[in-house]
């Protein structure tokens, strides 16, 4: 009769909720559209309607949403914390989480409410009362929140436990005193089998003692048998750290060795296969990172693939297609067989990320980046022409990173470089100046590449200095300078010509041009041809008038280089003439003198690496994995780089030798835990079994049992139900006769319900002597004054419930 009256009372809250709007006059839009003043609102609160303090809560939700200040109106609001009306008791904690940190002495009128709320027989109720009260943030009632935290950790409802789990750290971040007396709460509630509590305890943990990650131990096989039970973010939680476990306490999975991997180890892999089936981006990209971080090197790891190409398909959200998209790129780098090994993608893998019409500029960058990593041997024309095509976009970024792509794509190929070349000389007739700028600096890159050096570099660098005059961007400018003194073959004479040029708009030029041209100069005075036996006069002449330009130059960069060059190049500068070495100054000029091959000698470093290379990042444009400036595959800092979040923690490293499987042995968990010597002894064949097996028939029978399988034959333990293992153990080899194993069915069916109906009268034995036992325990902690008489009833009340302790642990 109670639980039908508490579902009677369910259903009316949820026809008054979804009916409630037919009631008003008006829209919710309109509560948003107007603004009260005090006198009105404050007329509603104090009103002796229900239905008019709710539409008052909700007018002042409505200005807080605004950004005004009601904290005026914390004393009317604070009368109706005890309102009967769920609604309505909804409305006040959302105002009293907002409040109740600037307001600590009136917050502390509605802790009595609370603490009797905690006694509520309505889960929903209590696990509320402990949400507010978590997250007031007044430190002068941690002690408070402490009692109600251990409180709702041993209520038999899951929700109110999730609650008290979600309310440590917040208990924690507002006052660290209370570390010792969370933690053996948060150590109990490790304990809890609920998949639903799991996740918030997970959550407790990292922010309470994510260090300590020892006490795990006796835990860790049950969480990774949980898994596929909890809620979405819990999965998440709770990969992160059985992954950060794995790291720092089981052996490291090496791919020269010929042992097999920790039994432990297999287990979470084997767990976590079946989260690649979830819906939520966020379970599928940490379980990603979690096979890629955790699998030996020599693995092939096929399943991971297919996950994140469904994202990509199904997800429009520009955050989660950038995840993606970014490891993805990650993938690509690290574990390139991944992509080679599909047999159901084949050649069309790269179709999967053609940039599309309405991708973002961050999405188009990402897929331009994947696609110039799948270049091959069948694919590199047709990726060539979609980077032509991408070369059109308004967007200028767009543009610069399809013309970087046609530069890898030469790189990588050799056989296709004569035609990426031929591509990029036709952009240079492009009259966009962004695209010419960046078809220089990656055919400035192919020029320097010792892996895919064209031929006729020196007719390739006439083209680029006879476009010099039409190029405006500085740091084109610059580049085509710097090619032209690095290949002068021709004698020296597009040199000289491109000298006489820029001397002629120093004046004008960028730093970055100035600072090109001087060198250029120094490299023309040093050339063989030119300076044997001695340089020419024009070119002496012309070079002096360059370095007095630079010695008054504006720029302190600009004048510290042509001091440098202009004294590298002295003995050349003088030798036509037979000038006598004085400074500047008019004084005898001392040191050494070099000559034109020393000189060429100095000048002959500085050479670039390939396609796009920056700071951490490798000769092929990805981003570089052994950079310490790099953020790590599956972290938030990867989305955001090269910036790192204050919450960024790289991933630590393997132990050599991994702690003692016993330690994670625990009595809670009976079930035989899985043995490696049922697999090869290559790992590789281990995963590939095991991705084969759990991705083709995952959904029926993928249930787990406390964290290890039902059966030590099956792979790590982990797929195959009781009834299952049962059903096909019976009889040895099976049932050959339909109609016995339809006997055996109907028989194990009647016995099942047998055993089900006595389950039902036990836990309800257990439930009366647990109800029993809180009563007492409410009673003893309500009388705070007792004689001595009242004391021995207690002490024999407390014996009572000492009685019942182990029925009501089974119970809860």
């Amino acid at each position: 009769m109670e639980s039908l009256s508490r579902l009677g009372q369910r259903i009316s809250e949820n026809i008054h909720e979804s009916t409630r709007d037919l009631t008003f006059a008006g829209s919710t839009r309109d509560i948003f559209d107007t603004t009260e003043d005090r006198a009105s609102i404050i007329k509603l609160l104090e009103s002796s309607h229900e239905r008019e303090k709710v539409e008052g809560m909700k007018r002042l939700v409505a200005l807080i949403s605004k950004s005004h200040d009601a904290s005026s109106f914390f004393a009317v609001v604070v009368k109706n914390v005890s309102s009967p009306s769920l609604e309505l008791r909804k409305l006040v904690y959302i105002f009293l989480l907002r409040y109740a940190e600037g307001e600590p002495d009136l917050a502390l009128l509605s802790i009595n409410t609370f603490q009797k709320d905690l006694n509520d027989p309505n889960p929903l109720i209590r696990s509320m009362s402990l949400r507010v009260l978590g997250g007031m943030r007044v430190p002068m009632i941690g002690s408070v929140v402490t009692m109600a935290i251990k409180k709702g950790s041993a209520d038999p409802n899951p929700h109110v436990r999730k609650a008290a789990a979600l309310a440590i750290p917040k208990l924690y971040g507002t006052d660290t005193s209370h570390h010792h007396t969370l933690l053996p709460i948060l150590l109990t509630m490790l304990a809890d089998r609920s998949p639903i509590v799991i996740g918030s305890v997970v959550v407790a943990f990292e922010a309470l003692c994510p260090l300590r990650l020892d006490l795990l131990h006796p835990h860790f096989r049950r969480l990774c048998g949980m898994l596929v039970d909890a809620d979405e973010w819990g999965q998440v939680a709770l990969v992160e750290l059985l992954g950060r476990y794995s790291r720092m306490m089981l052996e490291n999975p090496k791919a020269d060795s010929d042992d097999p991997p920790d039994s432990d180890l297999l287990l979470l892999l084997s767990n976590t296969v079946s989260l690649l089936s979830s819906s939520s981006p966020a379970v599928i990209l940490s379980t990603v990172r979690l096979h890629h971080v955790l699998s030996p090197p020599a693995s092939p790891l096929p399943h991971l693939l297919p996950p994140l190409l469904r994202i990509l398909a199904s997800h429009p959200e520009e955050g989660v297609r950038l995840a993606v998209l970014k490891s993805v790129r990650v993938l690509l780098r690290e574990r390139k067989d991944i992509f080679e090994d599909d047999e159901d993608l084949g050649d069309d893998l790269w179709t999967r990320f053609i940039v599309g019409v309405g991708d973002g500029r961050r999405v188009c960058l990402e897929k331009i980046g994947v696609l110039a990593g799948l270049v091959g041997e069948s694919n590199v024309k047709a990726l060539m022409g979609e980077f032509l095509q991408y070369e059109r976009s308004p967007d200028e970024k767009v543009s610069a990173e399809a013309i970087n792509a046609l530069g890898r794509c030469a790189q990588a190929r050799p056989e296709a470089s004569q035609t990426a070349i031929k591509y990029l000389l036709s952009l240079l007739k492009s009259k966009r100046a962004s695209s010419v700028t960046a078809t220089i600096l990656v055919l400035k890159s192919l020029i320097l590449s010792p892996t895919s050096t064209p031929s006729g570099a020196g007719s390739l660098v006439a083209r680029l200095a006879s476009k010099l005059t039409s190029i405006q961007n500085s740091e084109a400018r610059s580049c085509v300078i710097w090619l032209v003194g690095e290949h002068s073959g021709d004698g020296g004479r597009i040199g000289f010509e491109v000298l006489r040029i820029g001397v002629r708009g120093f004046a004008s030029e960028a730093p970055a041009t100035k600072l090109s041209l001087l060198t250029l100069a120094t490299k023309l005075l040093s050339h063989p041809t030119l300076s044997s036996p001695s340089p020419p006069r024009q070119l002496v002449l012309l070079s002096r008038h360059l370095f007095s330009l630079a010695r008054y130059d504006a720029d302190y960069d600009v004048r510290d280089r042509g001091r440098f060059l202009r004294g590298l190049a002295r003995g050349l500068l003088e030798e036509r003439d037979g000038e006598e070495g004085e400074d500047d100054e008019g004084g005898e000029r001392g040191g050494v003198v070099l000559r034109g091959e020393q000189i060429r000698v100095v000048m002959g470093g500085g050479r670039v690496g390939g396609i796009g290379q920056g700071e951490g990042e490798s000769s092929d444009g990805e981003p570089s994995s052994s950079s310490s400036n790099y953020p790590e595959f599956g972290t938030l800092s990867l989305l955001v780089q090269p910036h790192f979040l204050p919450s960024y923690t790289p991933l630590p490293d393997w132990l050599e030798e991994g702690t003692d499987s016993s330690l994670r042995d625990s009595l809670l968990d009976s079930s035989p835990i899985p043995q490696a010597t049922s697999f090869s002894s290559s790992s590789a064949v281990y995963l590939q079994s095991l991705s084969s097996s759990t991705l083709k028939g995952f959904g029926s029978e993928s249930k787990f049992n406390n964290g290890a399988g039902s059966g030590a034959n099956s792979p790590a333990g982990s797929f195959g139900g009781a009834k299952g293992g049962r059903a096909a153990g019976a009889g040895g080899g099976g049932f050959r006769d339909l109609e016995k194993f339809y006997e055996s069915e109907s028989e194990s069916s009647s016995e099942e319900e047998e055993e089900e109906e006595e389950e039902d009268d036990s836990e309800e034995e257990d439930e009366a002597l647990a109800t029993k036992s809180l009563l007492l325990t409410t009673k003893s902690a309500s009388s705070e004054d007792v004689d001595s008489s009242e004391e021995e009833e207690s002490s024999e009340e407390d014996g009572d419930e000492e009685a019942t302790g182990d029925t009501y642990d089974r119970f809860r």
